[in-house]
């Protein structure tokens, strides 16, 4: 839907425009509009890039919203337009007339003002495969592709800076909505407005000073008619939560706002520590798993901990760290490392995505692959005992170079007893899991096959989802070792290996 502020916000009331100034009740003049706008977002271009140069290439994402038109429209007028591109990204999550509608008004705007524009359309459903790959909600999907799209047209480009309409208000939604999700110290630090080229220059600006600056200039710009279901958290808190603060305990902004810097300060001085700290932890990163010495992590003060923690799962998770790591999570590895004894200080632990587990006086951090079926099943076994994996129960142990495995399933065809299994040179940690795509294993000449196609070959139908594999973690690779199909009736398919 399109919108034209006719008149000044209501947060501005008692203030009129009269040409390009804004007078008060007595015909004082307050301010020229346009040129203290722009003055604003310039401050916010100069304290985001230390050698802030006109000449650079600039990037600014366009929704079509009311930030991101004000953000175009003061770029446009600091710097020169040669030098500024415009990136809108069709999500196609809403209907075609809403979504398609929202990027053709920012190609039709671009146009209008001399700017370029480059439309991304993302194929409508990809969101939503996203999320269900994810495991995170819609908007985090449409984000991840979004800034994929935005990191795209950088490197095509050449774009120096990227800039996003992330405003003053957004930020007090985001402190609130982060501690009301009981977010770790670190998030209750706010939106950054520098991170790596990404930068935003409207942090400091208010909503109703981009609405007055969109109606003196007698700009249109689009409404998501989403922004009114208070269903998702963030807009609960603009539409309920904000209002009633705002009646009942006014100047709330500026305790919260004042929350984020002190937060922002410690942030700083806790994440200098933490990155001493990693290097004295015997720290080992491989292609998919971050690892440490347990007792020298022991050590730490638990404040470090958490922080080396949510590093390891950085590195593993990369861009998924936005799903949010509990802090449940952390709590329960430090908990396994004061109540279990020496002797026995193998544990395993897992969430949103990420499985911490501690194996011969190391702790590793990987991320667990999310398998696309209802009976995927993942677990990791570090020592000898009974596991659960979806419905089988595996019970492990060691037999000189042997791993001996008895699984048993309840609804396995052909099975009255334990199946058992002996696999020559498999050590722990090992992972017990169902197929993922992609999977392969050695064939007797050294080749890899396609796990799909030997389950095709055995014609498992419905049960090919259900047949177990095995899959070596001590090894830089973390190969694929065997198909277990014989408990369902099927072929065993085992990787001859040299004992280690």
């Amino acid at each position: 839907m399109v919108t034209r502020l006719s008149n000044i916000p209501a947060s501005t009331a008692g203030l009129f425009v009269c040409g390009r100034w804004l007078f008060g009740g007595r015909g004082l003049v307050v301010k020229d509009i346009a040129q203290d706008f722009e003055r604003k977002v310039l401050t916010g271009l100069k304290t985001c890039i230390a050698d802030f140069s006109p000449s650079s290439v600039y990037g600014v994402g366009v929704s079509g919203g009311a930030d991101s038109i004000s953000l175009l429209t003061s770029l446009s007028r600091i710097l020169p337009k040669e030098n500024l591109l415009a990136v809108t990204v069709n999500h196609n999550i809403r209907p075609a007339q809403q979504t398609e509608g929202d990027a053709y008004f920012v190609e039709c705007y671009c146009k209008k003002i001399g700017v370029r524009c480059s439309r991304v359309d993302i194929p409508r459903g990809s969101v939503e495969r996203l999320k269900s790959e994810r495991g995170g909600g819609t908007e985090e999907a449409a984000r991840f592709l979004r800034y994929q799209a935005f990191e795209s047209a950088m490197e095509k480009f050449g774009i120096d800076w990227f800039c996003l309409a992330h405003n003053l208000n957004d930020q007090e939604e985001t402190l609130l909505m982060r501690f009301f999700s009981g977010g770790a110290s670190q998030s209750l630090s706010g939106i950054p407005q520098v991170r790596d080229r990404f930068i935003r220059p409207l942090l400091n600006v208010s909503r109703p000073e981009i609405e007055a600056y969109l109606a003196f200039l007698g700009l249109e710009f689009r409404t998501d008619s989403t922004n009114n279901e208070n269903s998702m958290l963030r807009n609960k808190i603009r539409n309920r939560i904000i209002p009633f603060l705002d009646t009942e305990l006014p100047g709330w902004q500026k305790a919260v706002l004042s929350l984020g810097r002190k937060m922002s300060l410690d942030e700083s001085f806790i994440s200098t520590s933490a990155k001493d700290s990693i290097e004295k932890i015997d720290w080992k990163e491989g292609e998919e798993q971050v690892s440490f010495s347990q007792d020298k992590f022991k050590s730490l003060p638990k404040a470090l901990q958490s922080r080396v923690i949510y590093s390891a799962l950085d590195k593993v998770l990369c861009d998924q760290m936005q799903l949010r790591i509990p802090y449940t999570f952390i709590e329960r590895i430090q908990r396994n490392l004061q109540i279990l004894p020496k002797i026995k200080n193998d544990w395993a632990e897992n969430s949103s995505g990420a499985e911490v587990f501690c194996s011969g006086g190391r702790i590793f951090a990987r991320k667990v692959q999310k398998v696309a079926t209802e009976s995927g099943f993942f677990a990791i076994i570090t020592k000898e005992g009974i596991v659960r994996a979806g419905k089988w129960t595996v019970c492990a142990s060691k037999a000189g170079s042997k791993m001996h495995l008895e699984l048993k399933q309840a609804l396995a065809p052909k099975q009255d007893a334990p199946f058992s299994v002996d696999i020559e040179g498999l050590e722990f940690p090992f992972a017990f899991r169902s197929r993922q795509a992609g999977d392969s294993i050695k064939t007797a000449s050294g080749s890899l096959k396609s796990i799909s196609g030997i389950l095709d070959g055995w014609k498992c139908g419905s049960f090919r989802s259900e047949i177990p594999v095995v899959q070596d973690l001590t090894s830089p690779l973390q190969p694929l070792v065997c198909i277990l199909g014989a408990p369902l009736g099927f072929n065993n398919w085992i990787v001859q290996r040299e004992e280690k």
